[in-house]
């Protein structure tokens, strides 16, 4: 999967956050993020969706039967960056615990990426965390 990411990150740098292959015509996002036992400094690619100003993004795993290492990662962070486009910036991570907010911002993840959810779905009984990255300043 490094390769992979690294892969991604690289073409959405050279090409102001538009990549091709498993992510085109998707938004993406670049999230940093420190490792919670390792402390190093992380990058991970992923679709979102926007709410407003906010950056939200869901720990899907690709249906594994835990959540991505970044969602633990960030449970413990006040702050981050993210890349979209062609800009940096720096966010408040929290992770959506009100059922109903999680619902809707859920269903609008889905809605944006028709049938990928659903499919991890399929794979696990697990809730997939939905994150929101909230920019500071």
């Amino acid at each position: 999967m490094t390769n992979f990411n690294e892969q991604v990150i690289a073409e959405f740098r050279a090409n102001n956050g538009v990549v091709g292959g498993y992510f085109e015509g998707m938004n993406l996002v670049l999230l940093h993020h420190t490792g919670k036992v390792t402390g190093q400094e992380r990058v991970t690619p992923m679709g979102y969706t926007a709410d407003g100003t906010d950056v939200v993004v869901v720990g899907s795993n690709g249906g594994g039967e835990k959540d991505p290492a970044w969602v633990t990662n960030i449970a413990v962070m006040s702050e981050t960056t993210i890349e979209v486009g062609d800009r940096t910036l720096k966010v408040k991570p929290s992770i959506i615990t009100d059922p109903v907010e999680r619902a809707r911002l859920y269903a609008e993840v889905k809605k944006a990426w028709p049938g990928v959810l659903e499919g991890y779905e399929k794979l696990t009984t697990r809730e997939f965390k939905v994150v929101r990255l909230s920019p500071i300043g």
